[in-house]
């Protein structure tokens, strides 16, 4: 199971909710003759990434405390979601809450991606091998040769990739 982490906080348990928000900015443009008008893409926003769930049990203090940590000392880390998306992101917005009747300590996280205006292809270097995905799946995905990501990750054969494997694509 691949875990989501932050940094080098690894969540012991994933978030309940994990939500992505992605916006492209547009240009519209009216054409001439009145032959009405024209839409481009021109960069992508920063992603928004949302997350909450509960700590449980003796750890949940130290978890929180490890949070409360990564939030004061600032600065853009990597985030690794389960579902196998990177991002390098800041960690916005954080609210912990303890709940006294599930003996729990609630908390609801915001990441902001860095890098602004960027061009509009986004190009990660490396993604996550999902259940029953090889380098054939990963590659078609992700618009890149089968022979580069097996010499990239030096694997035996295209069919050497694990769940949860970090697999370098560029």
């Amino acid at each position: 199971m691949i875990r989501l982490k932050y940094k080098d906080f690894e969540f012991l348990r994933n978030p309940s909710v994990i939500s992505v928000e992605q916006s492209k900015k547009l240009s519209e443009r009216t054409l001439p003759f009145s032959a009405g008008s024209a839409v481009d893409e021109i960069a992508l926003r920063p992603a928004r990434i949302s997350v909450s769930g509960s700590f449980y049990g003796s750890g949940a203090s130290a978890a929180a405390a490890r949070l409360a940590a990564l939030y004061n000392d600032g600065g853009a880390g990597e985030l690794f979601l389960p579902a196998g998306e990177y991002f390098v992101a800041f960690l916005s917005d954080m609210r912990l809450e303890f709940d006294a009747q599930k003996n729990a300590l609630e908390y609801s996280l915001k990441f902001t991606e860095s890098g602004f205006g960027k061009p509009y292809k986004r190009k990660r270097r490396c993604v996550f091998a999902r259940a029953g995905q090889n380098c054939f799946d990963i590659a078609f995905e992700n618009g890149v040769s089968v022979d580069d990501v097996v010499r990239l990750n030096d694997l035996e054969t295209p069919f050497s990739v694990e769940e949860g494997q970090a697999v370098r694509i560029r």
